[in-house]
């Protein structure tokens, strides 16, 4: 206990002001003071220490933001570098091909002409055959008879083979196969003479058109004679294959065969 130095109270050692008197005690006041101000200055103290650990990292996250944007933009520079040596690369090797496939289609012209002039489309496509794999064949397109050898070989070539050789036809398989071959290349030189869903009209002249009905001739005396199926029956085949039918198609190439065994 101490003594007020005002009214001579006793009051506790470490207040600031008597409780009696009011009068402030000055020794306790100052020392106060002086806690308040060692305690601020610690607070300062670690106030400046969190934020120099706070602009550390701040500081070294910038660092490595900046080192990786640094390496992405390397290893993009090198990326588009590499892509731009193999697209010039690639190029040349790819004008190489096309200059040797220019050549080919220079070389064999006249030998595509002779087989064409002699209707000998197995010979076309025997040659078409040996580059089927190669670029030499995409310039067959600028041949003026491409069309028609498309058509041969796409369409009416499966419905050949069958009528060249009936043995099969005692098999329902290959007497619907054969049929079902016929009307789908009947509808597609339908389409190509009428200038409709086809790819190959643009490039059928009127001497292919005269082949074309030829083997139209052929494909319906085949169907008609052998296959033993009507002009009606065939035309409405020849319909829903515009309809993308070829089940229904099918399924009538059973019945027009199990009608022929009977």
């Amino acid at each position: 206990m101490i003594r007020c130095y005002n009214c001579g109270a006793d009051i506790e050692n470490d207040v600031v002001e008597c409780p009696y008197c009011h009068a402030s005690q000055h020794g306790n006041a100052e020392k106060k003071y002086m806690n308040n101000l060692y305690s601020m200055h610690s607070s300062l103290d670690k106030l400046d220490d969190n934020a120099l650990k706070t602009e550390l990292r701040i500081t070294v996250k910038g660092v490595l933001f900046l080192a990786l944007a640094i390496i992405f933009c390397i290893a993009l520079g090198i990326g588009c570098g590499m892509k731009r040596y193999s697209y010039y690369h690639d190029n040349r090797k790819e004008q190489a091909k096309i200059i040797e496939s220019y050549k080919w289609y220079d070389d064999n012209i006249h030998k595509l002409d002779e087989l064409y002039e002699k209707k000998d489309f197995d010979g076309l496509y025997d040659m078409y055959n040996k580059f089927s794999d190669n670029k030499e064949t995409s310039f067959l397109k600028m041949w003026e008879h491409y069309g028609i050898l498309n058509l041969y070989i796409c369409d009416y070539m499966p419905v050949k083979r069958y009528i060249e050789d009936t043995d099969y036809m005692d098999h329902e398989w290959a007497y619907v196969s054969a049929y079902t071959y016929s009307v789908n290349f009947l509808a597609a030189a339908n389409n190509t003479r009428e200038d409709k869903y086809s790819p190959y009209y643009d490039s059928v002249n009127d001497n292919d058109y005269e082949i074309l009905e030829q083997w139209e001739k052929i494909t319906r005396d085949f169907v008609y004679n052998y296959l033993k199926v009507s002009d009606s029956e065939l035309q409405a085949d020849i319909q829903n294959s515009y309809d993308y039918s070829s089940s229904s198609i099918r399924e009538n190439g059973k019945k027009y065969f199990a009608r022929v065994k009977q």
